[in-house]
């Protein structure tokens, strides 16, 4: 028996012996298509790396999420392979981090890149491979790992931080030359940072188009550093900030998250061959934090296993995926060692990490 389809239709070929002749039949189904998806006007993605898709979940106005996710990009055709984060740019086309397949020299890490409305098994608009390149002061290739991604409004770039242990850089890439969603990317970067740490794991902008990242591997528990850089440039800058040491609280820091007033928001993931839940949660840096600093804001929670991504909303509600396979959010100003108001768990979150909110 074989299925195919043919014209909008689905045809079952069917081959059977009656009577001693052999007989071939074939019975036309309408073909049933998903219905079109409508985006709902504010969205939380979540790169759902061990169900290897993309799932957004809708915001209603107060912030909370929808129980059940409204959209879920997952098939053959999106070419997603262990997605670890999610970004949007300004046209809101969804970008995907993809680790590539768990077998080494198989296939490289690449992004993906999908219209406002994919849902299903969406092909990506397009897809950016890793290119070599020599700059300069950064010979790298542009995605080794790429564990983390942030937009930039100004100039409308994406950047990206590679993981990859040793090497510790950020790649930007151009949006302007994409600005229709039918328009290819080039995979050429624009723009590059050294950032002389090793190991990346999260990535956020400032106000002013300061580039944070986090590194785990640092001694101390971690350190998040920051560099002012101009867009679409390779550059291997002196850092501004550097936030480390027994004050901070760092204990393998992941993503990282600025909001509109330019406090910064760490998922602290303890360690990660024994997690400690009294050590696992959020810390919130207040604007301009440098140096051995102790955070603003500390929040653990028994709803925390082990959290990797985080999203804060305009309204400052905290967003946290924990790859145990749940979200949970926090109030505005919440602080200490306090439950979620809200824990989602949905049989379809598989190891959720990288979150990202459309709105």
């Amino acid at each position: 028996m074989e299925y195919s389809i043919a014209n909008g239709f689905l045809v079952l070929i069917a081959v059977a012996i009656v009577s001693g002749f052999l007989f071939v039949g074939r019975i036309l189904f309408p073909r049933i298509n998903p219905p079109p998806f409508s985006a709902p006007a504010r969205e939380l993605y979540v790169a759902n790396h061990g169900g290897n898709s993309i799932l957004g979940f809708e915001l209603n106005e107060n912030g909370r999420i929808s129980t059940n996710p409204l959209r879920k990009i997952e098939g053959y055709a999106t070419g997603l392979q262990n997605p670890i984060d999610v970004t949007v740019d300004r046209l809101n086309r969804i970008w995907v981090a993809n680790l590539g397949p768990a077998i080494p020299g198989v296939d490289e890490p690449f992004i993906t890149v999908y219209a406002e409305d994919a849902h299903g098994d969406a092909p990506p608009l397009f897809t950016i491979q890793s290119v070599s390149i020599s700059p300069g002061v950064i010979p790298l290739d542009s995605l080794r790992n790429p564990i983390a991604l942030v937009r930039r409004n100004n100039p409308a770039n994406v950047l990206v931080a590679n993981g990859i242990e040793g090497e510790g850089t950020v790649v930007e890439f151009s949006t302007s030359a994409a600005l229709s969603p039918s328009t290819p990317m080039l995979s050429q970067p624009s723009g590059g940072l050294a950032t002389g740490l090793s190991a990346l794991c999260g990535i956020a902008l400032d106000s002013s188009g300061m580039v944070f990242v986090s590194d785990p591997t640092q001694a101390n528990g971690g350190e998040i550093r920051g560099f002012v850089v101009q867009a679409n440039s390779f550059v291997s800058p002196a850092f501004t900030i550097s936030i480390t040491g027994s004050n901070s609280g760092l204990d393998n820091p992941g993503h990282i998250w600025i909001d509109g007033t330019d406090k910064l928001f760490v998922i602290n993931r303890s360690t990660t061959s024994n997690p400690n839940p009294l050590r696992s949660g959020i810390l919130i840096f207040s604007p301009g934090a440098n140096g051995n600093v102790a955070p603003a804001r500390t929040i653990s929670s028994i709803d925390f296993m082990e959290p990797f991504g985080i999203a804060v909303d305009e309204a400052g509600r905290i967003y946290a995926s924990d790859i145990s396979g749940r979200l949970v959010a926090f109030p505005s100003g919440a602080d200490g060692n306090v439950s979620a108001d809200q824990v989602i768990l949905h049989s379809d979150l598989n190891n959720p990490t990288g979150l990202t909110i459309r709105a």
